[in-house]
């Protein structure tokens, strides 16, 4: 008999966006000659002795024993055993995530890519998938952050960052579902067509424009990228791709209108303020 949610449940372990995401966080620690070597994750430093180690010996892209039996301090493994050990550490960890919570496959990718980048590096524990599995999304990433690693780094900068960026993904999935957002690029906005149309602003209770940049990113406080403010109901412009920042923000970018730049004629626009549908709105 062929068991029906196997083949309707995709895997993140094909997936790019997920495996350059997980490389990117992780990092890697390779030799002059490319090969990647065995190293402590707590300084990210090549390892010959287990008296070395004061984290957890890792090669690759953060492949531990439980993946990778045979590893140990010195050792050496090429590029392409090193994406085969991705490969299988992602296959491992979705399948326990898919046990731990009920409804995994049923969330937007940028939720599923966040619960995976969190139980890949470990730090997702019983009370936050608790949480998850009751629904109770507005209290998900207060209790996930409620981690010593990110409480206390120490050397560890990169994991607060990697945690918020997570913790920004539970809460923008929180902020979906209580303010029931219509469906054209929000739900499980993989599935709705947005890409060629053309948008406009979203229209709601505390705004009625949009903010179009020249990077897919807000202001960091030193540059300010802003192309333009269009106002509702003038369209924004034309949807040509997306991207997913490392907040698990969706970014369109736009061909925009002759008449809103003298100097641009593309831009960057996030999703949660714009629609395909210029008279809907929410409050």
């Amino acid at each position: 008999m062929i068991r029906l949610k196997s083949l309707l449940s995709e895997s993140l372990v094909d997936d790019p966006e997920f495996r350059a995401k997980v490389k990117e966080w992780e990092g890697k620690v390779t030799d002059a000659s490319g090969l990647h070597v065995s190293y402590d994750d707590a300084t990210m430093k090549p390892v010959q002795s287990t008296k070395q180690v004061q984290g957890v010996i890792t090669i690759g892209y953060g492949t531990t024993k439980s993946i990778f039996p045979e590893l140990k301090p010195g050792l050496k493994i090429s590029d392409k055993k090193a994406e085969a050990l991705l490969t299988k550490g992602i296959q491992k960890i979705e399948g326990n995530v898919r046990r731990l919570i009920s409804k995994y496959d049923s969330y937007p990718k940028y939720v599923q890519m966040a619960i995976m980048n969190a139980s890949y590096r470990g730090d997702l524990g019983p009370a936050t998938i608790k949480l998850i599995n009751q629904d109770k999304w507005n209290l998900v990433s207060k209790e996930y952050l409620n981690h010593k690693n990110y409480k206390n780094p120490g050397n560890l900068t990169g994991v607060v960052k990697r945690m918020k960026s997570n913790a920004d993904a539970f809460d923008r999935y929180a902020l979906e579902l209580s303010s029931k957002k219509s469906k054209d690029a929000y739900g499980h906005g993989e599935q709705y067509v947005t890409i060629g149309k053309t948008l406009y602003p979203r229209k709601t209770s505390k705004h009625d424009y949009a903010t179009v940049r020249t990077e897919p990113m807000v202001n960091n406080g030193l540059i300010n990228n802003v192309i333009a403010t269009i106002e509702w109901p003038n369209p924004v412009g034309v949807a040509k791709k997306k991207k997913t920042d490392d907040r698990m923000m969706t970014w369109y970018y736009v061909e925009l209108p002759k008449n809103v730049s003298l100097l641009h004629d593309h831009g960057w626009v996030r999703f949660d303020v714009v629609t395909i549908d210029k008279n809907s709105k929410y409050v």
